[in-house]
């Protein structure tokens, strides 16, 4: 059986999948980063715990593993994701140890995503397409004439603002900084006066009723403007034929998307661009990384 692992900066997922996509067996444990002192060692601990309790069931072969990774991945197996504050570790080691012969890859968590996008999800008819995973921050994933770019992996640290906030890379002003969905949720919260421990669906029915509400509407409406300015730039340089947007986004895409699309039509995101790709929702949602790691890696 395929194990996929969706590594986010709030939660780790972990999916038996099949080869459509189906996720035919899937359990979540959310994660706050602020309480972890060694992020790395508690993901894999959790990793380790899910995988044993499964493999114990008769049900259940486990023949590989493909992680989706928030970060960068060097020589296979040792990971460095800003966002979680996890630098040169080796995170394949100890999980490899437990499933010495299972077949364990790594790859970036958005590169995963995209892959089962382009493969069997919304790209796939697409030879000229990116992802792009709008969560924690902003990962992508590039493909061009039908092949995924591997070297490019920086959409998310384009400069948007020049000298703007400072971002977990190190740089000021990243795209991610004013486009990710954390920024989008934590912007809400703050013009709603509400406490930082408002998640999920909790957050996404709030801002649902109050999305006629003048406070709310500005947020939306810069966050939009942040959104596109950043996009325009992507398109601009990729001049692709679809971008199909994922992660924490997709739960609030009832909301945006049709903002985003009309937002990019405006000449001020527009003037040097003789087109405007297809925006489409990722088909596997949330689940894009797990579909893809398991699949696709």
């Amino acid at each position: 059986m395929n194990i996929g692992i969706d590594i986010g900066g709030s939660h780790v997922g972990v999916g038996i999948v099949e080869d459509d996509g189906t996720i035919v067996k899937f359990e979540e444990t959310y994660i706050n980063s602020s309480c972890e002192k060694n992020m790395a060692n508690y993901m894999q601990s959790v990793i380790i715990n899910i995988l044993e309790r499964w493999s114990k069931d008769g049900n259940v072969q486990i023949q590989k593993i493909g992680i989706g990774v928030p970060g960068e991945i060097e020589n296979g197996d040792t990971i460095t994701c800003f966002n979680l504050g996890i630098k040169d570790y080796n995170f394949k080691e100890e999980i490899q140890k437990k499933f010495p012969n299972c077949q364990i890859r790594l790859k970036n968590d958005a590169k995963c995503a995209g892959l089962a996008e382009k493969n069997i999800g919304s790209i796939k008819d697409f030879d000229n397409a990116i992802f792009m995973c709008l969560g924690t921050g902003i990962g992508s994933a590039v493909f061009k004439n039908g092949v995924l770019i591997e070297s490019e992996n920086h959409v998310g640290h384009i400069t948007l603002i020049e000298n703007g906030e400072q971002c977990n890379c190190g740089k000021r002003g990243c795209f991610e900084r004013y486009a990710s969905m954390r920024h989008f949720k934590g912007e809400i919260r703050k013009s709603l006066n509400l406490p930082n421990n408002v998640e999920g669906d909790d957050l996404l029915n709030i801002v649902k009723s109050n999305f006629s509400n003048l406070i709310v509407e500005n947020t939306v409406n810069k966050y939009i403007h942040d959104l596109c300015s950043g996009l325009s730039i992507i398109i601009n340089k990729y001049e692709p034929e679809a971008i199909c947007i994922g992660g924490g986004f997709v739960k609030y895409s009832e909301l945006l998307l049709n903002k985003i699309i009309d937002g990019l039509k405006d000449e001020k995101y527009n003037n040097k661009i003789n087109y405007i790709p297809k925006i489409v929702v990722a088909k596997f949602g949330n689940d894009a990384g797990i579909v893809g790691s398991a699949l696709f890696i």
